[in-house]
């Protein structure tokens, strides 16, 4: 009976021991190496170059890379017959080995083609291209990806690549947040940047904070320091909330991205949600864009659905009604949902949710009343594709193999 006894108990700790190493242990898939590995040295080439999106995108550019720390990096710029200029780039560490780079153009020309390459340390990456915007610009176009959240990454980089070649001539790319599994775990942010790095560097993305960019590798809330270290986003909502919540204008349409982490940044930033909805107020009464939309990751509703509001519904959707948003984009339950036009006091906004770019997937992900359209994408992941002109709003959503899932037009 003894050795029976002794005989499972080995077997339990074998077991336990097994389990704690898989999980300690585990990597995620790189697309954009051979082997699959996560690459973990700097050999001294800038790694993974990708553009944020700036506050004036007619004149300006942000631009990031990762390279070895403790080096000088740069940026060299070219355009027409101007010559070369060269930028010295602000670094901030990222791990013990490597640090992000990053320049941000600020007086550009517009409607221009600009050459750059980058530079860390001796080592230089390849030169890339990217135009500014016409200041007259009456059109935007862009992809829309939601939760790309995955434990193999190259699910992620099959889906943001064939969005990309069915759409080469999109102005920027949106990721509604829920980027990464774990914010904190720096391998899955360089096997999400190896993803994009057929297209980052041309053209740039507008990131939208997920609540697992706020977990630390214990999985308790913590500061989503590797996104704010990575993406150098517009710089223009209220002091306290900066780095949070922002605003851009793109041909006919403002944008506002907020961050509805509020219950996961308590800690640090607890008035978060009563500052932003103040900053909201101010900056959408200030646009006379034709469009509006709102990007945010979670949804205004209770989970599981009700028809009530939740606190991000009850602090922003009166806001949203107020100033006449059209759309409002959120993620969070990795499905897509469209619904009717909503109002909340004012104006009427259609909410749509943009399913999942990554290999996760929510088999009971909730559907609500006012939906007017539901997939739950189990079967592949996908994406969206909205298209503006000062008079009509398109948003259409695809499968990853290019098939539609809904498409949806407004006109003014």
């Amino acid at each position: 009976m003894a050795k029976k006894f002794i005989a499972l108990l080995i077997f339990i700790v074998i077991l336990f021991l097994g389990i704690v190493y898989f999980f300690c242990s585990r990597t995620y898939k790189d697309p954009g190496s051979e082997s699959g590995n996560i690459v973990d040295e700097v050999e001294g080439k800038p790694l993974y170059v990708w553009q944020t999106i700036s506050p004036d995108v007619a004149h300006g550019r942000t631009i990031s890379w990762m390279g070895k720390i403790n080096d000088t990096g740069t940026l060299e710029l070219s355009y027409a017959e101007h010559g070369v200029v060269t930028y010295e780039a602000m670094a901030v560490p990222f791990d013990e080995d490597t640090a992000v780079y990053t320049v941000k153009l600020r007086s550009l020309d517009p409607d221009t083609e600009y050459s750059y390459r980058v530079s860390s340390g001796a080592g230089y990456s390849d030169w890339y291209k990217f135009s500014t915007v016409d200041e007259e610009k009456q059109t935007c176009s862009a992809l829309i990806f939601g939760d790309s959240q995955s434990s193999d990454y190259s699910v992620w980089s099959g889906t943001a690549n064939a969005a990309y070649e069915r759409n080469p001539n999109i102005d920027f790319f949106i990721n509604m947040g829920d980027l990464v599994d774990n914010g904190s775990d720096l391998s899955q942010w360089r096997a999400w940047l190896a993803g994009i790095a057929k297209f980052s560097s041309s053209i740039p993305v507008a990131p939208v904070m997920g609540n697992h960019e706020t977990y630390g590798l214990d999985w308790k809330p913590t500061t989503p320091q590797s996104f704010q270290t990575l993406f150098g986003v517009p710089e223009n909502s209220s002091y306290g909330i900066q780095k949070h919540a922002y605003s851009f204008d793109y041909g006919p349409v403002h944008f506002v991205v907020l961050d509805t982490q509020f219950e996961e940044e308590q800690v640090a930033l607890p008035n978060l949600l009563k500052e932003q909805a103040e900053w909201l107020d101010k900056d959408l009464a200030m646009s006379d864009l034709p469009w509006k939309i709102i990007l945010m990751h979670r949804q205004p509703w209770k989970i599981p659905p009700d028809g009530s509001l939740n606190d991000i519904g009850k602090a922003f959707l009166p806001i949203i009604s107020k100033h006449n948003v059209d759309v409002v984009f959120s993620a969070h339950i990795h499905s897509y949902s469209r619904t009717d036009p909503l109002s909340f006091g004012g104006g009427s906004a259609v909410y749509i949710s943009t399913g999942r770019s990554g290999d996760q997937v929510w088999a009971k992900s909730p559907q609500k009343n006012d939906d007017e359209k539901f997939f739950n994408p189990l079967d592949e992941p996908m994406y969206l594709k909205m298209d503006a002109d000062t008079h009509k709003l398109t948003v259409t959503a695809y499968k990853q193999d290019g098939s539609i899932i809904d498409e949806w037009q407004t006109q003014k």
